[in-house]
Protein backbone atom coordinates (compact mmCIF):
# COMPACT_ATOMS: atom_id res chain seq x y z
CA UNK A 1 0.00 0.00 0.00
CA UNK A 2 1.15 3.48 -0.74
CA UNK A 3 2.12 6.16 1.54
CA UNK A 4 0.17 9.23 1.38
CA UNK A 5 1.87 11.92 -0.71
CA UNK A 6 3.44 14.91 1.83
CA UNK A 7 2.39 18.21 1.37
CA UNK A 8 4.42 20.59 -0.52
CA UNK A 9 6.20 18.71 -3.19
CA UNK A 10 6.96 20.44 -5.69
CA UNK A 11 7.06 19.69 -9.50
CA UNK A 12 9.50 20.95 -11.90
CA UNK A 13 8.94 20.78 -16.34
CA UNK A 14 11.63 21.49 -18.51
CA UNK A 15 12.74 20.60 -22.06
CA UNK A 16 15.25 18.10 -21.74
CA UNK A 17 17.31 18.88 -24.51
CA UNK A 18 17.89 22.70 -23.75
CA UNK A 19 17.29 22.33 -19.89
CA UNK A 20 14.41 25.30 -20.44
CA UNK A 21 11.62 25.41 -18.08
CA UNK A 22 8.59 24.94 -19.03
CA UNK A 23 6.30 26.00 -16.37
CA UNK A 24 7.35 27.79 -13.05
CA UNK A 25 7.55 25.15 -10.24
CA UNK A 26 4.15 23.56 -8.92
CA UNK A 27 3.06 22.70 -6.04
CA UNK A 28 1.28 18.97 -5.90
CA UNK A 29 -2.36 18.38 -4.55
CA UNK A 30 -3.20 15.53 -3.78
CA UNK A 31 -1.65 12.08 -5.59
CA UNK A 32 -2.68 13.80 -8.90
CA UNK A 33 -2.47 17.40 -11.14
CA UNK A 34 -2.73 18.66 -14.25
CA UNK A 35 -0.57 20.54 -16.52
CA UNK A 36 -1.66 22.71 -19.49
CA UNK A 37 1.18 23.22 -21.81
CA UNK A 38 -0.66 23.67 -24.84
CA UNK A 39 1.66 26.72 -26.15
CA UNK A 40 4.32 25.27 -24.48
CA UNK A 41 4.85 21.46 -25.22
CA UNK A 42 5.65 20.42 -28.61
CA UNK A 43 5.02 16.90 -30.08
CA UNK A 44 7.70 14.73 -30.34
CA UNK A 45 9.69 16.50 -28.14
CA UNK A 46 11.57 14.85 -24.49
CA UNK A 47 10.25 16.30 -21.15
CA UNK A 48 11.76 15.88 -18.02
CA UNK A 49 9.19 15.83 -14.78
CA UNK A 50 10.55 16.12 -11.21
CA UNK A 51 9.79 16.54 -7.76
CA UNK A 52 11.81 18.83 -6.28
CA UNK A 53 13.64 17.74 -3.04
CA UNK A 54 11.56 18.83 0.16
CA UNK A 55 11.74 17.35 4.12
CA UNK A 56 11.55 14.17 3.88
CA UNK A 57 11.35 13.60 -0.11
CA UNK A 58 14.46 12.90 -2.64
CA UNK A 59 14.80 14.72 -5.94
CA UNK A 60 12.25 12.19 -8.23
CA UNK A 61 12.11 12.42 -12.00
CA UNK A 62 10.81 11.11 -15.04
CA UNK A 63 11.17 11.47 -19.10
CA UNK A 64 8.45 11.29 -21.04
CA UNK A 65 7.81 12.65 -25.09
CA UNK A 66 4.63 14.38 -25.94
CA UNK A 67 2.42 12.83 -28.42
CA UNK A 68 -0.48 14.08 -30.41
CA UNK A 69 -2.70 12.85 -28.12
CA UNK A 70 -3.14 13.68 -24.11
CA UNK A 71 0.26 11.87 -22.41
CA UNK A 72 -0.57 10.40 -18.64
CA UNK A 73 2.89 10.25 -17.22
CA UNK A 74 3.50 8.49 -13.71
CA UNK A 75 6.29 9.88 -11.44
CA UNK A 76 7.53 7.56 -8.52
CA UNK A 77 8.31 9.36 -5.97
CA UNK A 78 11.83 8.66 -3.67
CA UNK A 79 11.30 9.23 0.00
CA UNK A 80 14.66 10.64 1.37
CA UNK A 81 16.83 8.12 3.04
CA UNK A 82 18.22 8.62 6.21
CA UNK A 83 21.44 6.88 8.27
CA UNK A 84 21.17 4.73 11.06
CA UNK A 85 24.07 3.40 13.47
CA UNK A 86 22.93 0.06 15.55
CA UNK A 87 25.56 -1.04 17.81
CA UNK A 88 25.29 -4.74 19.00
CA UNK A 89 27.17 -5.63 21.98
CA UNK A 90 26.76 -9.73 23.30
CA UNK A 91 26.17 -10.52 27.20
CA UNK A 92 27.30 -13.28 28.69
CA UNK A 93 24.97 -15.78 29.80
CA UNK A 94 23.29 -15.46 33.79
CA UNK A 95 23.85 -17.34 36.41
CA UNK A 96 24.65 -21.09 36.75
CA UNK A 97 25.09 -21.23 32.81
CA UNK A 98 28.59 -19.75 33.09
CA UNK A 99 29.76 -22.49 35.71
CA UNK A 100 28.78 -25.60 33.58
CA UNK A 101 30.80 -24.07 30.41
CA UNK A 102 34.04 -25.18 29.90
CA UNK A 103 36.87 -22.59 30.63
CA UNK A 104 37.83 -22.42 26.65
CA UNK A 105 33.73 -20.88 26.50
CA UNK A 106 33.49 -18.99 29.21
CA UNK A 107 33.56 -15.22 28.29
CA UNK A 108 36.30 -13.14 27.78
CA UNK A 109 36.66 -8.85 27.78
CA UNK A 110 37.78 -6.63 25.20
CA UNK A 111 38.77 -3.08 25.38
CA UNK A 112 36.43 -0.39 23.55
CA UNK A 113 37.03 2.87 23.41
CA UNK A 114 38.32 2.42 27.21
CA UNK A 115 35.50 0.30 28.16
CA UNK A 116 35.70 -3.39 29.25
CA UNK A 117 33.43 -5.27 27.36
CA UNK A 118 32.32 -9.10 27.03
CA UNK A 119 32.83 -11.03 24.27
CA UNK A 120 32.84 -14.94 23.64
CA UNK A 121 36.46 -15.92 23.03
CA UNK A 122 37.26 -18.64 20.37
CA UNK A 123 39.99 -20.84 21.36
Amino acid sequence: EALPIPPGVRLNLVHKASGAAVVPPVTLAGDRTELFGEDALLVNETYLLSALPSPGMALSSTEFTVLAHPVRVELLLHRAAADVSVVFRSAPPRGDLVDVLPSSSRPSTLQLNGEAVPHWASR
